[in-house]
């Protein structure tokens, strides 16, 4: 049977080492190269439970993998057939693991909701359609998408294995939401959501410059380090203690203004994308904002991160107990006061001992065994390495500046205060501004005041700014630690209008030169504006040619990337306006090209910049551009003054 057959390749997969097929829920070792893939700050665990949708989807993630109900045979076979499978060909990380749980959950849950058998040959088209409708019902745009595209994924595993009597077909009818990069009303309006308002930017000054308790320090001193540098949320949150980074210039000397030793000045974080630990330097406006942030959570995170090091140093104890032997005896009243607990009802003593504890008596009082409680409490910390790198350096969690203890940030649940762990991303946005499902539970530093960000949002906006500032793509690429250059594009919003702005502004101020700016200077006052407005209205105008494309009919596909073979792009023989440009600009991208190939990795694979390649690749392709443009006025098929295509065989549109 081909099902029985697919089932036996997994069970032979060496994906997923350590795991007990049979098991409901999947525990993920902690070696497995899919959770060393998992950064720390992440609230979910390492593990993958094959529970039905109905016990496991919103609002059930807390309850245990034991209390849900498991998948029945033989689609539960399947489901985790395919997820090994999955993660033995495509090497991929654990979200997209679950992504692929969740489409199994839902689909089977339609298979039983028509009232088939719960085996796979009984698969239809129809299942993955029904699926796909509760998906869109109960997900976010973006994430019903992205899940829809794992039923895309499963159905083609089930037509190439043929495991049902018919092909399943199955193409997602979901549309992707809009990112925000495009050049179209909406795609722009969509971009705009991902920046942080004016308000919410004011708030947050007034917060930083004043903040209300340590608790508001510790928070925004946090948000400090996303506005300075742009980072993602898991770097900020595993940035290690001794991260200041100081680069001395001949002449060194005091800024009078703030007391800074003036030179470069930058922070050593974990790139996420390089995965090895990078320095970002920083503007010189930000680095005395930098430096507060980096001084009060040294000092805010202090007792939690010497309370992990004592840990650390004393594996399975707790600082509590100290003074005493794991097998001395204590009561539960004395137990409570040592670990900080006002009442006893904090601790649920009789599940305690049903689960755990060796219970003595002294009267009708309960005694326990010391290491018993510190098993109880201590079973779940991540005494463990925060991080641990490619090339083997380890970051342990009283290294990280960001350290916190379990529960310090809980509304209904007092602080364990002798346990010490990582903030998650979750507990963190909670703080800024919860979502709209946990508002009624959580108040932030900035919902409190009706306004709302995501970390997301930061880096957004500072990466608009940076463009917007000039910074090239390559350096924006480096700074950001991002992989591809095109990768920018959607971290940059407002950019038409903008852009559009700026042209028109250049023109009326007299510093531009060409055909338009001539014309306009040419005509009565009155009629100047119209005309700009009319010839500006998509920024076509460029120094070194024109664009073509249709802007008013469909977003050009090759936005800001004309000399990278745009087949729109048109040059005019013989105009030395655009001649010079193209050489200013060939002189301006070899320059980005040392820069990049500085950047790569030695012969031995050493230091290098991640996706310091692909920065090479694109700068070369820009330069090969260039040179076609320019060979137009050498060409003697083209006539002087002709408008040319320049990358299309048959180039001349028109003398």
């Amino acid at each position: 049977m081909k099902l029985a057959a697919f089932i036996a390749k997994a069970k032979c997969s060496p994906a997923l080492k350590s795991i007990n097929w049979n098991d409901v829920e999947w525990k993920l070792d902690a070696s497995d190269p899919i959770v060393e893939k998992q950064r720390s700050h992440k609230s979910y665990g390492s593990s993958l439970a094959f529970t039905t949708r109905d016990t496991s989807g919103r609002g059930q993630m807390r309850v245990r993998a034991s209390e849900r109900t498991a998948i029945a045979s033989p689609y539960a076979d399947f489901a985790k057939a395919d997820v090994r499978l999955h993660a033995e060909a495509n090497n991929v990380s654990i979200s997209v693991l679950r992504r692929d749980l969740t489409a199994h959950q839902f689909l089977e849950r339609e298979l039983r909701r028509t009232g088939e058998t719960n085996s796979i040959d009984q698969l239809t088209i129809r299942h993955f359609e029904f699926a796909e409708e509760s998906i869109a019902k109960e997900q976010a745009p973006s994430t019903a998408y992205r899940i829809s595209q794992q039923l895309v994924r499963i159905s083609k595993v089930i037509d190439e294995r043929r495991l049902t009597a018919r092909p399943i077909g199955y193409e997602t009818r979901l549309k992707r939401p809009l990112d925000g990069d495009e050049l179209t009303e909406e795609g722009q309006a969509e971009g705009m959501k991902k920046m942080i308002s004016q308000e919410a930017l004011d708030k947050l000054a007034e917060i930083f410059a004043n903040p209300g308790s340590d608790y508001e320090r510790l928070i925004i001193s946090i948000v400090g380090l996303f506005v300075v540098g742009g980072f993602r949320a898991g770097e900020v949150l595993t940035i290690p203690v001794d991260c200041w980074q100081h680069q001395l210039q001949q002449g060194d000397s005091l800024d009078p203004k703030t007391g800074v030793i003036l030179g470069n000045h930058g922070i050593l974080y974990a790139a996420e994308k390089a995965q090895d630990y990078r320095i970002k330097w920083l503007p010189k406006d930000a680095v005395e904002m930098a430096r507060r942030c980096v001084d009060d959570l040294t000092r805010l995170c202090q007792l939690a991160r010497e309370t992990a090091a004592w840990m650390e140093a004393s594996p399975g104890r707790l600082k509590p107990f100290a003074d005493l032997e794991p097998t001395d005896w204590i009561s539960g009243h004395e137990a409570c006061e040592r670990l900080g607990f006002a009442k006893q009802t904090h601790v649920n003593w009789k599940i305690f001992r049903e689960n755990r504890a060796t219970v003595g008596r002294a009267g009708r009082a309960a005694w326990y065994r010391v290491g018993d409680i510190e098993q109880w409490f201590n079973s779940n910390s991540v005494i463990d390495p925060v991080m641990t790198m490619p090339s083997g350096r380890t970051q342990r969690l009283s290294e990280t500046l960001v350290v916190v203890f379990r529960n310090q940030f809980h509304g209904n649940r007092p602080a364990l205060s002798f346990i010490p762990e990582l903030m998650t991303h979750s507990v963190l946005s909670g703080e800024i501004s919860p979502a709209p499902s946990q508002e009624g539970d959580r108040i932030g530093i900035l919902s409190r005041h009706g306004l709302r960000v995501t970390t997301k949002q930061f880096r957004h906006w500072l990466n608009t700014l940076a463009d917007r500032g000039g910074l090239n793509g390559i350096e924006l690429a480096k700074w950001m630690g991002r992989l591809e250059i095109s990768q920018n594009a959607a971290y940059k919003h407002g950019t038409l209008a903008i852009r559009t702005e700026a042209a028109q502004s250049v023109i009326r101020a007299g510093d531009a030169e060409g055909t338009i700016p001539r014309i306009y200077r040419s005509l009565p006052p009155a009629d100047r504006e119209a005309f700009l407005k009319a010839s500006i209205t998509a920024a076509h105008a460029m120094s070194f040619g024109m664009c073509v494309h249709n802007f008013a009919q469909s977003p050009c596909p090759n936005c800001n990337q004309c000399l990278r073979k745009c087949p729109e792009y048109i040059r005019i023989k013989g105009d030395m306006e655009q001649r010079q440009a193209l050489l200013e600009m060939k002189a301006l991208e070899e320059r980005n090209l040392q820069r990049a190939q500085a950047a790569l990795c030695d012969s031995d694979g050493k230091g290098g910049y991640y996706g310091a390649d692909r920065w090479v690749t694109w700068s070369k392709e820009t330069l090969a551009g260039i040179d076609e443009a320019l060979a137009v006025d050498d060409d003697d098929a083209i006539s002087s003054g002709s408008q040319t295509r320049v990358f299309e065989e048959t180039r001349q549109i028109g003398d």
